[in-house]
């Protein structure tokens, strides 16, 4: 079994703080890559990777089976990755595919990367306190 293998039989699962350092420590790149998720781009194509857009795509599915919306938008520093993004549509994709029932019955969302991108956090912050500012 190899490295990727090995942390995920473990139980361990990258989350989006610290993806990158799973996949700089797994490909001993260096730290340079450490918290600036740039590296996925080069050395994505792991388990590690998969399994982490694996697993998002199945929180989308289950919130998509509860609400049924149209769109699912993803912010952070980590949507600025758009090998990310195509990687859980994929994974969805193939989630509904694999399951005929579920394939029938649920409407996939479109899953796209935020607007602002890292700076989402932000505009709601400021939007929050512009909202409280007013009361």
């Amino acid at each position: 079994m190899d490295n990727e293998g090995q942390l995920l039989e473990k139980g361990k699962r990258p989350s989006a703080d610290n993806l990158d350092d799973f996949v700089a420590a797994l490909y001993e790149i260096g730290d340079q890559y450490k918290g600036k998720f740039t590296g996925i781009a080069v050395y994505a194509p792991g388990k590690i990777f998969r399994q982490y857009c694996l697993d998002v795509a199945v929180m989308i599915l289950n919130l998509q089976t509860v609400i049924n919306g149209e769109k699912v938008v993803i912010g952070g520093g980590i949507s600025a990755q758009e090998i990310l993004i195509e990687e859980i549509r994929r994974q969805f994709g193939e989630i509904l595919q694999d399951n005929p029932i579920l394939g029938q019955q649920v409407i996939p969302p479109e899953i796209v990367a935020a607007k602002f991108r890292n700076d989402t956090n932000l505009y709601g912050a400021l939007f929050a306190l512009l909202q409280g500012m007013q009361k």
